[in-house]
């Protein structure tokens, strides 16, 4: 998705939670981000913990989050 993403965008932050050998390993969700740092967030989430990667992701995206998620995600009272 990342390389895809770069043709785009031109500048794309990568990491993931295991080391699957594209991107550092990171807790998105532990480690402290800057408010307003990055135009776009775009994940997949693991569903469990979609809604506080959203949740995050507001507060770091200065235009928007983007998120691959499955539909019942949706149905949730909180969201």
């Amino acid at each position: 998705m990342a390389k895809v993403l770069h043709t785009y965008f031109g500048e794309v932050e990568v990491s993931d939670a295991y080391p699957y050998g594209y991107g550092p390993v990171r807790d998105f969700l532990a480690e402290p981000r800057e408010a307003n740092s990055v135009d776009w967030m775009i994940t997949n989430p693991p569903f469990r913990l979609a809604e506080e990667f959203v949740q995050e992701g507001l507060r770091v995206a200065r235009q928007g989050v983007a998120i691959l998620a499955r539909s019942v995600f949706l149905e949730g009272i909180g969201r």
